[in-house]
């Protein structure tokens, strides 16, 4: 027991160091220069050479990672080029944003698949199921993007029952920090005209993100159908078929661009 373990261990160690190396070549293969990017188009040859040095980029490949590694190691992430803040630190002012759209959309995935996944394995092979498996499919089919895109100009703009974007309206102000999550903050507070405008401004976005590996539908659905013996009417049998997929993702717009200091 004690030789897999020590094994296993071996070979993610193995793998979260190649995974290092993989992202350090793949940074310096892709075109462009990072110090003439954080320098801006106007920036002399001096003001660049000088953010060069002032993130190590003028150092030899060997000494950039091993800085890399041991940042890493020692949870420095670096600096970023763009904010000029602590990779860190951006992560954190950021990351409620991101855990509130995740929540969210994994909660309306939950809400929608499990629903339709039942539902399709009851109701097998009519207008229920086809209903579903064309919900599932599209789904995943269509590109969140397009569709995103398209939800905006149906639904904010042309329909105007949604905001276009962001995460409140410029006539509310944002409950005073609690978890720094907008919709529990306001929530605590009791700042009720706070928490609805942040749900309209969520929902347009959580509605349309995909979250990656999140089935609710398919084997988890059907077994769960199958053990509960769910049966469609008049059928002795346990009903199969294919189930509702919704998924989401962990992007926003107003997260920062980061371009990692070597």
């Amino acid at each position: 027991m004690l030789g897999y373990v020590a094994r296993r261990l071996a070979l993610l160690g193995l793998m979260l160091f190649g995974l290092l190396c993989i992202t350090f070549a793949i940074s310096h293969v892709v075109p462009g220069d990072p110090a003439r990017l954080a320098a801006g188009p106007d920036a002399t040859a001096s003001m660049v050479e000088t953010i060069r040095a002032e993130y190590g980029l003028d150092q030899p490949l060997s000494v950039q990672f091993w800085r890399y590694v041991r940042g890493i190691v020692a949870g420095d992430l670096g600096r970023s080029l763009r904010t000029r803040e602590t990779v860190g630190s951006d992560l954190l002012r950021y990351f409620p944003n991101t855990f509130e759209l995740v929540t969210g959309a994994m909660l309306i995935a939950v809400g929608l698949g499990v629903p339709l996944g039942i539902l399709a394995a009851v109701y097998r092979d009519t207008w229920v199921d086809h209903l579903t498996r064309i919900v599932s499919v599209s789904g995943v089919a269509i590109p969140a993007f397009w569709l995103g895109l398209m939800l905006q100009l149906l639904l904010a703009l042309d329909w105007g029952l949604l905001p276009l974007g962001g995460r409140l309206g410029l006539m509310q102000a944002p409950p005073a920090p609690i978890t720094r999550l907008l919709v529990v903050d306001a929530l605590l507070r009791g700042q009720w005209a706070t928490l609805a405008d942040a749900l309209a401004h969520a929902v347009l976005e959580q509605g349309t993100a995909r979250s990656e590996g999140i089935d609710c539908g398919h084997a988890e659905i059907i077994s769960a159908a199958r053990s509960t013996s769910l049966t469609a009417p008049g059928s002795a049998q346990p009903s199969d078929s294919a189930a509702a997929r919704s998924r989401s993702c962990l992007a926003r717009p107003d997260r920062p661009l980061l371009f990692r200091s070597r």
